[in-house]
């Protein structure tokens, strides 16, 4: 019996199976999701299940254990309400993330613009000084008016640089975070096309 279940689900087969349905199954929950709220987190909780699934059949690896990923859920808005949250609460969460010291916390959001709450961007600020290996993100744009500062505060430009630098993507601009967080954090760009070294 094993033997049969080994032969029929093999990782070659799994491997073929799942590059056909995969997108036949997912592909219409993404369309429809963006109209109608109930599929939202159907759309959602499939993608997780295929994640999991390319882990168990071994197409990705597994999960490391010392990174922990802090989503912004419906739990956490029916707690803090309507996104985008006061930053206060950026700077209390990191705060409390200094009782465990991580080696870096990693924004996936952007921060270019000062909110309309000066202390609250001072507060989050200062939670960023408290773990100061903290990213947050950055954008290159064509957008006029962008240029980068002079200081651009702890996250230096790259200096040593091997290969094809014709293949670094350039802008004329840069969308930034606020000089509070440049001050006391680093900052990464996003939209940088993926190398072949990525998620090596």
């Amino acid at each position: 019996m094993k033997a049969v279940l080994a032969k029929r689900f093999a990782p070659a087969k799994l491997e073929s199976w799942y590059r056909l349905w995969a997108p036949v199954v997912v592909l219409p929950l993404i369309f429809l999701g963006g109209w109608v709220p109930q599929l939202q987190r159907l759309d959602g909780g499939m993608a997780d299940t295929l994640f999991r699934l390319r882990t168990y059949w071994g197409f990705d690896p597994a999960p490391d254990s010392r990174v922990a990923l802090v989503r912004i859920d419906q739990k956490s808005l029916d707690e803090f309400k309507r996104w985008p949250w006061p930053r206060t609460v950026h700077g209390d969460f990191l705060q409390l993330l200094t009782l465990r010291e991580p080696a870096v916390v990693a924004f996936d959001l952007f921060f270019p613009e000062p909110s309309q709450d000066a202390r609250a961007d001072e507060h989050f600020a200062k939670g960023v000084g408290m773990l100061p290996r903290t990213i947050t993100g950055a954008a290159g744009t064509e957008e006029p008016g962008k240029e980068l500062p002079a200081d651009l505060g702890r996250t230096k430009s790259l200096t040593r640089i091997e290969g094809d630098r014709s293949r670094i993507p350039t802008w004329p601009g840069a969308l930034l975070p606020i000089e509070g967080l440049r001050r006391e954090g680093l900052f990464g760009f996003v939209n940088n096309a993926p190398s072949g070294m990525d998620g090596r």
